[in-house]
């Protein structure tokens, strides 16, 4: 195969439109368990939907990318398409940046609604402002790479001044791997307060597994970046670090989801809930009116779209999440009592 025919466009295309549609689902879920099975709404969620369409967004911007020859050899692509490569992916990596400080949002606030401790609520907040200074410092240092605005695509522009943006890139991903596992692994400290049953700790070690995969592959991305820094075949050789980027984000993006779905297994696979010890009646089989020597044996348990489901401790209350019944409830029941969830 010739040069002119070899093409790593596809495998870029595939990585763009197969990673966010899996996020998109799994944010979906999330807003629908949270607003309809739950009932209940929290800025984290509102976090993870911009989240959502700022790495929409990033794709677009990749795909446009990738329709002025990104993935070819550069030699056959013509130097019109270079610019617009270079103006479009210029949004990519703005968009790349807001989606990663939505989505650590959406996390962090998480992180302060379920803290015990005041301590760990302000050292949370103290990471949100880093975060956020951090983020816009980017894309200020993105957007003023170059003067005049537009050399950041035009080669050769008389008098043009530009910092060296491999070296920019460089400081950003490092940052952004520091913060990723500074994120990971906060719920170790956090959480070392709540009483959590086994399954409960399961599922939260499984998400920091996946969370894992997510940093692993930022310094997968940011390895593929140094190796072709000075790469004189940027259009073909740079294609891994764009797809580590899109799989990047988007993994976050599911594993902040997939972590809230709880509610939705109890509600439409309990059979699955039941055999992994996530429902609510495995949980906490004590919930409910029992006869009057104890034996709850026989309690007839009201199904979770009757009533809310459990969710994380808000910000005013001890380890322990509130269960709060819902209006058809017979006056007769008792107060169920409290659990913590994963809701």
């Amino acid at each position: 195969m010739s040069r002119a025919d070899e093409s790593r466009a596809g495998t870029t295309a595939a990585a763009i439109i197969v990673s966010p549609a899996i996020a998109l689902v799994a944010m979906a879920l999330r807003i629908y368990t949270r607003r309809v099975l739950v009932g209940v709404r929290f800025v984290e969620d509102y976090c993870i939907v911009f989240a959502m369409v700022f790495s929409i967004t990033m794709s677009v911007f990749m795909g446009i990318v990738v329709v002025y020859g990104f993935g070819r050899h550069i030699e056959t692509i013509s130097a019109s398409d270079l610019v617009q490569q270079g103006k479009f992916s210029l949004g990519g990596a703005v968009f790349y940046i807001m989606t990663h400080l939505a989505l650590k949002l959406s996390i962090l606030l998480q992180y302060v609604r379920i803290s015990v401790m005041s301590f760990e609520k302000w050292l949370c907040y103290a990471i949100i402002v880093v975060l956020i200074g951090q983020s816009f410092a980017f894309v200020g240092t993105h957007l003023g790479l170059c003067r005049p605005f537009h050399a950041l695509w035009t080669p050769n522009v008389p008098g043009a001044v530009c910092l060296d943006r491999t070296k920019v890139i460089h400081m950003q991903l490092g940052m952004t791997i520091a913060m990723d596992f500074l994120v990971l692994l906060a719920p170790l400290f956090i959480l070392r307060h709540l009483r959590l049953p086994w399954t409960n700790r399961l599922c939260i070690l499984i998400v920091l597994s996946f969370g894992g995969m997510a940093c692993i592959i930022s310094i997968v991305r940011l390895s593929s970046v140094l190796e072709n820094a000075s790469s004189t075949d940027s259009t073909y050789d740079k294609v891994g670090s764009a797809i580590y980027g899109a799989i990047e984000v988007n993994l976050g993006i599911f594993c902040a989801c997939i972590v809230t779905l709880k509610p939705l297994f109890n509600r439409f696979a309990p059979f699955m809930s039941q055999r992994l010890g996530l429902s609510d009646r495995d949980s906490d089989s004590s919930v409910g009116q029992g006869s009057p020597n104890g034996d709850n044996a026989n309690v007839r348990r009201w199904p979770t779209f009757r009533r809310f489901a459990y969710v994380m401790a808000s910000d005013n209350t001890n380890s322990k999440s509130t269960t709060i019944s819902s209006g058809e409830m017979s006056n007769s029941m008792s107060e169920e009592k409290p659990s913590v969830a994963l809701g």
